[in-house]
């Protein structure tokens, strides 16, 4: 949702409420694909004194994520809290150069790159399905929470090599 708010800007003590559509469908988080569902949400924004513009808003996130151990879907809700404060000097308001975000454009505020940059802030680094997950056979790629297979999972450290040569050479 993008909002105009030159008219906000313009009249100090200005208020209102803006609904919309979320319109961001998904992030890239570390190379994989998160798909956010928002559907309609409110956002407020006010001219404080004429000194700043207070944005607020409180979303409900629908994210949807693969799994870090068997990549099956989790969907996850998260509760949101938007509230940023930018300075007003003649009639326009300004953003920190050094911050990450671009938030504002003209006179212009993306109010939904405000709740993606925000909804990264709360996101697990990790997600499991389940805690008790066992993820995928490294060598065949079964799901082992659906069933397991007869693969050969010992992982031999190389380093031992030597060692179980000569172990080898004694079973004779």
């Amino acid at each position: 949702m993008i909002i105009d708010v030159s008219r906000i800007l313009s009249t100090e003590g200005a208020s209102e409420d803006f609904t919309g559509e979320f319109e961001i469908e998904s992030i890239d988080l570390s190379g994989s694909e998160i798909k956010l569902r928002l559907g309609t949400y409110t956002a407020r924004v006010s001219n404080e004194e004429g000194r700043t513009l207070a944005v607020s808003a409180d979303p409900v996130v629908t994210v949807t994520r693969p799994c870090d151990r068997c990549t099956c879907d989790v969907t996850e809700k998260y509760e949101l809290h938007v509230d940023e404060v930018f300075p007003i000097s003649d009639e326009i308001a300004s953003t920190d150069p050094d911050e990450d975000g671009q938030w504002l454009d003209g006179n212009e505020l993306l109010i939904d790159r405000m709740v993606a940059d925000e909804l990264l802030l709360v996101l697990p680094p990790k997600v499991l399905c389940k805690d008790d997950c066992r993820g995928l056979c490294p060598v065949c790629g079964t799901d082992l929470n659906h069933g397991s297979c007869d693969c050969d999972r010992s992982v031999l450290d190389p380093r031992m090599a030597k060692i179980l040569d000569v172990f080898a050479g004694n079973d004779r």
